[in-house]
């Protein structure tokens, strides 16, 4: 493993091995970031043509390559990539209920997918089906009546929110992070219309932890809801209108206690009785660690495991560009040196970054996905990881996690002509940034990496600036290709 972290640093470190690219590749690509939307626009681009050996991989293009910019959701690729490299693919989050006297216990792993919705219905699961299989299993064994549910989340911190993530986002696009999460720590209003008179709502879950203060959603010419959560609490105020029936998801406060919460419900609409409350206690895992096994096989009864393989949980983060699955990563990667919190995260994959040979000028971590802007990073870096992974054990886990062009996740309406199938890349935005990075495979079966980062863009263009992007890929496919 050392030897293939010196080739990767070699390869793009000694100038000798930089390859003057084909005269039309270089203007192709000068043409597309001379538009005029980019006057302004701070870039970072590299392309590298891949090889059977890491030292024999060569850079075709460069432009600004160590200039350190805001990454946006291509940190998901350094995150990612550490995860696997750290916890290994053979890593699995493992979620336990536990039964300590009369009380059952959560222990949290800092799992994403737990009750992730749209993940279960892709594997055919409903979104409560594994609390629904603990409780059958508690059934089983004539487990009628509990005193508390308990939640040991000590696995991570409890600074659920990002502290410099932007305040708007607190409802929609950054969700907490816990060390115990449910789906992906959002709950989901299921609003009606209700002719003449005030709309009608659920949740999904169904669940007391969300409690509505105020509701002023009536039947009117078209949907205008607003939900608005206070700040540290789960109390909300449902506005607006509703012409026809919608779902409007938001986030919650404390996802640890949010879990439970559910779990709680379920367990009582099962007939199993719960005595006492749902509460917090971050010292169970530790009590059971420290006791004697005598004591733990007299006091402590594993019940239930649920169990997530940690491709799995890349393949959703990535395809998708879920922010949470990237801040559990991060977080669960600093648990690797002590509590999962956002600093022994950041540390761990800055660990993992020099590991390749990339300077400490050429990386700033803030958090996981990308929604900090004090995230920076280089597209030398980014190449490096990407080679990184492509000549390392982890290959297939990371390249199937990434979107693939005309395909799927979101590069799904990107790419959809003769690229389709063949381009393997991560997207990126945040405000006035916008990013994508991955491989190429051309139609004579070659392989690049590339990386291309772009700050300073005009408010509210990125719609405009990822087909220029595109026609980057684009001209490396056709000057690879031969025309």
């Amino acid at each position: 493993m050392c030897k293939l972290r010196f080739f990767i640093a070699a390869a793009l470190a000694v100038a000798g091995l930089v390859n003057t690219a084909a005269a039309d590749l270089t203007g192709d690509i000068k043409r597309a970031l001379s538009d005029k939307l980019l006057t302004r626009a701070r870039i970072g681009v590299e392309i590298v043509k891949l090889s059977d050996r890491a030292d024999s991989c060569r850079i075709v293009f460069q432009q600004n390559p160590h200039l350190l910019l805001m990454p946006a959701s291509n940190m998901k690729v350094l995150t990612t990539s550490a995860a696997l490299h750290v916890l290994t693919p053979q890593f699995r989050f493992r979620t336990m209920l536990v039964r300590h006297g009369n009380d059952l216990v959560l222990w949290g792993d800092g799992d994403p997918t737990l009750g992730d919705i749209e993940l279960m219905d892709k594997i055919g699961w409903s979104q409560l089906a594994v609390f629904d299989d603990w409780a059958d299993q508690l059934a089983k064994r004539n487990i009628t009546s509990v005193a508390n549910v308990v939640v040991d989340d000590s696995i991570f911190d409890t600074e659920f929110l990002h502290p410099r993530w932007a305040k708007h986002q607190f409802m929609s696009s950054g969700a907490q992070v816990g060390g115990l999460n449910f789906n992906t720590n959002l709950i989901e209003f299921l609003i009606r219309e209700r002719r003449g008179g005030p709309a009608t709502w659920t949740t999904r879950p169904a669940t007391s932890y969300v409690h509505v203060l105020s509701d002023s959603c009536m039947a009117g010419q078209s949907n205008a809801v607003i939900l608005a959560r206070e700040p540290g609490t789960n109390d909300v105020q449902l506005k607006g209108t509703v012409e026809k029936a919608c779902d409007v998801s938001l986030t919650i406060h404390d996802p640890p206690m949010y879990a439970g919460t559910v779990f709680t419900d379920l367990l009582k609409s099962r007939g199993i009785q719960v005595s006492g409350t749902t509460l917090r206690d971050g010292s169970t895992r530790q009590q059971y660690a420290k006791a004697d096994p005598a004591t733990k096989a007299q006091q402590w009864q594993v019940l239930c495991i649920f169990e997530t393989p940690l491709p799995t949980a890349i393949n959703r983060c990535n395809k998708d560009s879920m922010n949470l699955y990237a801040e559990a990563f991060c977080k669960r990667l600093g648990a690797t040196v002590g509590q999962g919190s956002w600093q022994n995260g950041t540390a761990v994959v800055g660990r993992f970054l020099k590991e390749l040979g990339i300077p400490e000028s050429d990386f700033r971590l803030d958090d996981g996905s990308g929604l900090s802007r004090e995230n920076a990073t280089t597209a030398d870096a980014m190449v490096r990881v990407l080679m990184h992974n492509y000549f390392s054990s982890s290959k297939s886990a990371f390249l199937d996690s990434l979107p693939i062009g005309g395909v799927d996740g979101t590069l799904r309406k990107r790419f959809t002509g003769s690229l389709r199938g063949r381009v393997f890349a991560k997207t990126g935005f945040i405000a006035n940034v916008s990013a994508l990075s991955g491989y190429l495979k051309t139609r004579a079966g070659d392989w690049y990496a590339f990386s291309i980062l772009m700050n300073d863009i005009p408010d509210l263009s990125n719609s405009s600036i990822k087909p220029l992007q595109d026609d980057i890929v684009e001209a490396l496919d056709k000057a690879a290709s031969g025309g």
